[in-house]
């Protein structure tokens, strides 16, 4: 891999105004994404029975949208000094508000799962690019700006089911994705006007044998191991919490379930910011996982509403911070390949997401949803045990 051939702190001598105004439109795009995954895991209901669908079914709505942003996210990860940053992100916003459009008024499953998939590769770029940005921009403090990066992210995510039950409220679920459309669009015009971030011309594009030097790092490795498991884990309770709250609660109270497990991420990633670089990035996420095992153990085992709501809460907590605390760890190890670790993080992030919820949806048509949902505590053992070995080889 080559040296970097500019400097580092590039984004220390940028002008606030333009650096404030890249940071209005990651943060809001972030929001963006939040709102329009979480609004899709409400919306499963209404999926099922608009198209007669099983949970299986249901279940492949997940690994088809993985499938879709990794294939853009990985490739413009390994390129990113090489784009003109804003053209190639405004347009490809612009590419997601209409497949949002067309996940709204598809006549069949078939395409909506193609909508699904065309979206998510017009959006993965922008999340390529997104971090490597902001990296860049503020390279002194790396472990607050992603987490509150992801913050931004947890607003749109709590606001998701909360206005998929408003919507639902008023008539037809597919209003839902004009308006999001509409939001995206928003986003492309306002980043079609900006100029070129600086320092991103330094980020070091790599080579096929550079990605597999990076890959073979122990740190990236176990990144890699980390990051399928803490997405699993989300992807896991976006795809399902709702579905599985319905078959007890209210369709109305059970998205509000999953806007109070979300809403957790507020308060949880600005505690993960303000502790991760005092005592340590792994430190920290190890005993969130360890924590979150018994807590998400007790969302499925627990009996009446109120201890629901509140261990579902202290899940979003424990949960929320995991995967910005550990992309901000990897990046610190190697900032002249922050676009590349993204992209490997990312990337293993969606393989549980493509994994993961699919599985869930395959026990519960065999078995029950209840006992589907335990996997989220087994998958977060699992993260323990990785963690642990992370810390002792890095």
């Amino acid at each position: 891999m080559s040296e970097p051939t500019g400097r580092e702190h590039t984004g220390e001598r940028r002008g606030p105004a333009e650096r404030r105004r890249w940071t209005v439109a990651i943060f809001a795009f972030s929001a963006l994404v939040g709102l329009s995954l979480q609004v899709r895991g409400a919306m499963l209901p209404s999926f099922g029975t608009a198209f007669d669908l099983t949970e299986a079914q249901l279940g492949l709505i997940a690994p088809v949208s993985a499938l879709g942003y990794v294939l853009t996210l990985f490739g413009v990860g390994m390129v990113v000094g090489r784009l003109r940053v804003q053209r190639f992100v405004a347009l490809g916003l612009a590419a997601a508000g209409v497949c949002l459009v067309g996940v709204g008024f598809a006549p069949t499953f078939l395409l909506l799962l193609a909508f699904v998939f065309v979206r998510m590769f017009a959006t993965g770029g922008f999340r390529a690019l997104g971090r490597p940005v902001l990296s860049h921009l503020y390279p002194a403090s790396r472990g607050r700006v992603f987490n509150f990066q992801t913050m931004a992210w947890a607003v749109g995510a709590t606001a998701g089911p909360l206005f998929a039950t408003l919507v639902l409220g008023w008539g037809d679920w597919r209003i839902a994705y004009a308006v999001m459309a509409g939001l995206f669009l928003v986003v492309a015009g306002f980043i079609a006007r900006l100029p070129a971030p600086e320092g991103i011309e330094n980020e070091q594009s790599l080579s096929l044998a550079d990605v597999r030097a990076l890959l073979r790092r122990p740190s990236m490795l176990g990144l890699s191991a980390a990051m399928m498991l803490v997405v699993g884990i989300e992807g896991g309770i976006f795809t399902w919490l709702p579905y599985y709250a319905n078959g007890f609660l209210p369709r109305s109270r059970a998205n509000l379930l999953l806007s109070v497990y979300l809403a957790a991420y507020v308060p949880g990633r600005l505690g993960f910011g303000a502790v991760a670089e005092r005592f340590g990035y792994l430190r920290i996420v190890t005993a969130g996982a360890a924590l979150s095992v018994p807590v998400l153990y007790a969302v499925v085992a627990v009996d009446g509403e109120v201890p629901l709501f509140a261990a579902t809460f202290c899940a979003g907590l424990l949960v929320s911070g995991m995967f910005p605390t550990l992309l901000a760890w990897a990046t610190d190890r190697v900032p002249e390949y922050s676009g590349p670790v993204n992209a490997v993080a990312m990337t293993a992030g969606q393989a549980g997401f493509f994994v993961f919820p699919a599985a869930i949806g395959a026990v519960a048509s065999a078995a029950t949803m209840r006992t589907a949902m335990y996997a989220e505590a087994a998958l977060a053992a699992a993260l323990v045990g990785v963690l642990v070995v992370l810390r002792a080889r890095t």
